[in-house]
């Protein structure tokens, strides 16, 4: 899950910079690890194929990727729940076919 949060998270800065975004924008405390923020700010600026909104599977990686971290840094906690692995690989395949027509990559 931490490589499917992580390449998310990259995929959606490309697109967002791609498009025109400023640097300072995703370099934001608040913005830079959030999965559903990029998201939305990815969407706004490349909106004809990124749907409004993070899906389920993006907000979900989000609880574990955003801070405090606990997907990267698990301390004091037992157990979680992670979402549904073949859901986040469906969503990460598709963003990846969208971020490269975003990014002209055949």
């Amino acid at each position: 899950m931490l490589l499917s949060s992580h390449a998310t998270e990259c995929m959606l800065k490309a697109i967002f910079l791609n498009a025109g975004g400023q640097a300072n924008s995703i370099k934001a405390r608040e913005v830079r690890h959030s999965l559903v923020k990029l998201w939305i700010i990815a969407c706004a600026k490349e909106s004809r194929l990124l749907p409004k909104g993070a899906p389920m599977w993006a907000a979900k990686l989000n609880d574990y990727h955003e801070p405090p971290y606990v997907g990267r840094y698990i301390s004091g906690i037992t157990s979680y729940m992670l979402p549904d692995s073949k859901q986040v690989l469906a969503g990460v395949e598709d963003l990846f076919s969208k971020s490269k027509v975003c990014l002209g990559i055949p």
